[in-house]
């Protein structure tokens, strides 16, 4: 025999509304026909809604069961049936009972609560075994829940559990923090001569866990911590959240839903919980970033040493001649070199060499500082800016006063390439007069009395000024 409890729920009311009565250990012989009321009307369905009974036991076991949901013209209008199972009667005391609504899009609608005090039959042993219980569905909706961003009912899942830090969402995001440190390793590359082929093999690692297009080794700090990594992690997450779904039968879509935002192959609407926040979303958005960082690891490579692919980059890119290995070769140039650096300062400067105008054929031809400098007092009206930009890469100044450290022209302008050019020459020249007269080149001081007290045989020093003071 099949005892039926008609219960009426305030879909609004957050209270326990109904309590029942029934025995523990009871056998599919209850079922609760539920009818639902929203603002004094009774609640219509059109069949398309799902239905679920969530039970908590006194011994925090659960139950969980899908509901009979008719429609405003079906057998019961508007009622939800629900048949109790054996298992949610198996603890004595009162059992918490939530009847959830869900719409096509996952959108839970309703939630009222009610409860069943449980009472032992003295007339019969009733010793069963409470344990929690669900159905194919839910353990699978729960289950590509949980492959695709570590939750289950929306609470994270445990620490041992499989999909702890080992889900879709998770990958996605460590693959966006990949991302970024090869971005930072990009920008770091195109700033510094001296580290640019390390940040750009950091770059790559953190892109697709290779230096140079050799496999890191496996003490590396991105050794399965790289941004082609977690991409392929996301998408083996949202291969078993979508086979979680296998085993679900009549509502399975649930479980697709949370593996591809899809119910029957139909994207699910914007205001569903699985809208953008699914496994298959998850992948494909770090799969984007894996994409994203191959680029960034190109430009770096590109700024390191102006290749890509190590293939040289075309004269029209930014990285031409513009690049750290560039750079760094340049600044490397021995001391014989350093007449011709000190004519190319004097170039930009003022367009000569050695005295002498350099050619309309020279780079610096019409293109170099005193010319920028006369150009600039041509115009009355950018005549102060112009002039102050000449003075700048000339000297270095503008107005008088120092640029800025994050000036373009500071330590990078014609006065201070010419300094560092005569100082190499200067350098190199006493260095080898010294040698070549047996002895070592150890610098130069002030003054006589600025010398070491007890010099090694054989040193050199150069002294600036006569006397012990003045200039």
């Amino acid at each position: 025999m099949i005892v039926k409890h008609k219960v009426v729920l305030d879909a609004a009311s957050p209270n326990v509304q109904a309590v029942l009565r029934m025995t523990k250990g009871d056998t599919a012989s209850h079922d609760i026909y539920v009818t639902l009321r929203n603002g004094g009307e009774n609640v219509s369905f059109d069949g398309t809604e799902s239905a679920y009974l969530y039970a908590k036991k006194p011994d925090n076991t659960t139950s969980v069961m899908s509901g009979v949901l008719y429609a405003h013209d079906g057998a019961y209008p508007d009622q939800i049936v629900f048949t109790l199972t054996q298992l949610t009667l198996a603890a004595t005391g009162r059992v918490q009972l939530r009847v959830v609504i869900d719409s096509t899009e996952g959108a839970e609608l309703f939630s009222p609560v009610m409860a069943i005090d449980v009472v032992q039959n003295p007339a019969l042993d009733n010793d069963i075994t409470s344990q929690s219980e669900y159905t194919a569905l839910t353990n699978a909706k729960l289950e590509a829940e949980a492959w695709a961003k570590g939750t289950k009912n929306g609470s994270a899942v445990p620490v041992n559990s499989d999909q702890y830090h080992k889900n879709s969402k998770y990958y996605s995001e460590q693959a966006a923090a990949s991302a970024t440190a090869a971005s930072e390793s990009a920008t770091a590359a195109s700033g510094s001569a001296t580290t640019a082929g390390t940040k750009a093999e950091d770059a790559e690692a953190w892109a697709v866990g290779k230096k140079n297009g050799s496999d890191v080794d496996s003490g590396s700090t991105q050794y399965h911590n790289n941004a082609k990594y977690y991409a392929e992690q996301a998408a083996a997450s949202a291969t078993a959240a979508s086979g979680s779904s296998s085993g679900a039968s009549g509502e399975a879509e649930e479980a697709e839903a949370w593996a591809t935002g899809e119910k029957d192959g139909v994207a699910v609407g914007s205001d569903a919980d699985q809208y953008e926040n699914n496994a298959k979303y998850y992948a494909e958005e770090a799969a984007a970033s894996a994409e994203g960082i191959e680029a960034e690891k190109e430009e770096a490579e590109a700024w390191a040493k102006g290749t890509k692919d190590g293939v040289d980059v075309g004269s029209t890119a930014d990285q031409y001649h513009n690049n750290a290995k560039y750079h760094s070769d340049a600044a490397a140039a021995s001391a014989t070199t350093a007449g011709t650096k000190a004519e190319d300062a004097e170039a930009w400067a003022v367009g000569k060499k050695s005295g002498v105008d350099v050619s309309s054929g020279a780079d610096q031809y019409h293109n170099n500082a005193k010319y920028h400098s006369d150009a600039a007092s041509a115009s009355a009206s950018t005549a102060a800016s112009e002039a102050e930009e000449a003075e700048a890469w000339a000297v270095g100044k503008k107005n008088g006063v120092d640029v800025g450290s994050t000036a373009d022209q500071y330590n990078n302008n014609a006065k201070y390439h010419a300094q560092q050019a005569a100082a190499s020459a200067t350098a190199a020249a006493q260095s080898a007069a010294a040698a070549a007269n047996g002895m070592e080149y150890k610098g130069e001081v002030s003054y006589y009395s600025s010398l070491p007290a007890n010099p090694e045989k054989g040193d050199a020093y150069t002294v600036k000024y006569k006397g012990s003071s003045g200039s």
